[in-house]
Order: structure tokens, then C-alpha cells, then sequence
């Protein structure tokens, strides 16, 4: 994980996270003022997945996408998440790199949509680990075009919706699971029973 200055909230909980997904997790601050030394950074041996937290974005002084294209390849830059559109995700060489914004709720959206699925799939873990299934409270819907976070607090068997299309601190430390409204889909209902991810 390399954070940039301002992250180290958000660095230390993607780290704590990391670990508990079955991962030996590092955090760092390196520079990141420029596309050279965030290149450089990403490129650094040692590591079979790479996360910044800062240099993720759409506009001027972010070079995230541009550190990933030094480095590699870009993939994508700009996706339908939310939080976190600006993300960009490439190889630098062999290993998958992911860089988006350096606030809490990129950071944790990134992490949760992407990164985790990632370390799933570096495990060898032909399905996400830590699945949890239940009902909904209430009815959950994502914005036209966007897949959205969810996060969920278990009660009694099934999940409340805290927040969607977002991520606070208070939300993310109430929360016990998570799960991603998609763009195609017109919500889920009341009742209806779901697959989230335990976090």
C-alpha cells in the first residue's frame, strides 16, 4: 500500500484489512509528486499487488494512470463505482496495480470492489472467501449507470442498510458485510435475500 501524505487513516485500515484477507500487507509514504517517482514506487520489487491511495483521479496533478502506464499497461482508468470513478488499475509488469483517491470512502470502495477480489484470486480462492447470506431490511437501489457500494449491519439474521453509494468511518466500523448494487440492476427489495461479503 503506498499512501500518500493525508492517507494514513484510510492506509492503516486497508493495511489491518489486507491482513485479515490473508495477505502480508505493507504501507508506505513515498513521494508521489511526480509521474517519475510514483513510477518508481509502483515498480519497486517485493510486492504481488500494489494499492495507492492518492494520485487516483481525472485531473492535473493526478498520475496515478500515468505512473500505471510508465510502469506497464493501463486497463482502465475512470470506472461506474461508487465511491471511487476516478480509480485506474493496470500491470506494472506481472503485478496488478490499483491506485484511486486518497480519501476513506475511494480508498475502502477500491479496496472492497477490486483489491479484495484480487488477493481472492492470488490465494487461489475460486470463490470470494467469507460469504454471508440474509435477507435486506429494506430496499436498496443504485443510481442509473453506477454500481454501488452497500454497507451492512446484521441484525437478527439480516442486513440493514447503512449507507449505499458511500463510505464513512462510522458506517464502514458499524458494518458487518458489504455488497455492490449493480448499474443493471433496478435494486433489490425489502426482504429479499442476498450474498454479501463479511468484513
Amino acid at each position: 500500500v503506498l499512501a500518500a501524505p493525508g492517507a494514513d487513516g484510510p492506509g492503516a485500515w486497508i493495511e489491518a484489512s489486507a491482513r485479515l484477507a490473508g495477505a502480508a500487507a505493507t504501507c508506505a509514504s513515498p513521494p508521489m509528486g511526480e509521474v517519475e517517482t510514483l513510477a518508481a514506487a509502483i515498480a519497486a520489487p517485493g510486492a504481488d499487488l500494489v494499492l495507492v491511495l492518492g494520485g487516483g483521479g481525472l485531473g492535473e496533478r493526478d498520475h496515478g494512470a500515468a505512473a500505471i502506464a510508465r510502469t506497464g499497461k493501463l486497463a482502465v482508468h475512470g470506472v461506474a463505482l461508487a465511491p471511487g470513478s476516478a480509480l485506474a488499475a493496470g500491470l506494472a509488469g506481472p503485478v496488478p496495480v490499483v491506485v484511486t483517491g486518497a480519501d476513506l470512502a475511494s480508498a475502502a470502495a477500491a479496496f472492497l470492489a477490486v483489491v479484495r477480489p484480487l488477493l481472492d484470486r492470488l490465494r487461489g480462492l475460486a470463490l470470494p472467501a467469507a460469504t454471508v447470506e440474509g435477507p435486506l431490511t429494506r430496499k436498496v437501489s443504485s443510481r442509473l449507470g453506477l454500481d454501488e457500494i452497500v454497507l451492512l449491519r446484521r441484525e437478527n439474521g439480516a442486513f440493514e442498510p447503512l449507507v449505499t453509494g458511500d463510505v464513512t468511518l462510522s458506517a464502514l466500523l458499524a458494518a458487518d458485510a458489504w455488497f455492490l448494487v449493480r448499474a443493471a440492476s433496478e435494486g433489490h427489495a425489502a426482504g429479499e435475500k442476498i450474498r454479501a461479503h463479511a468484513l
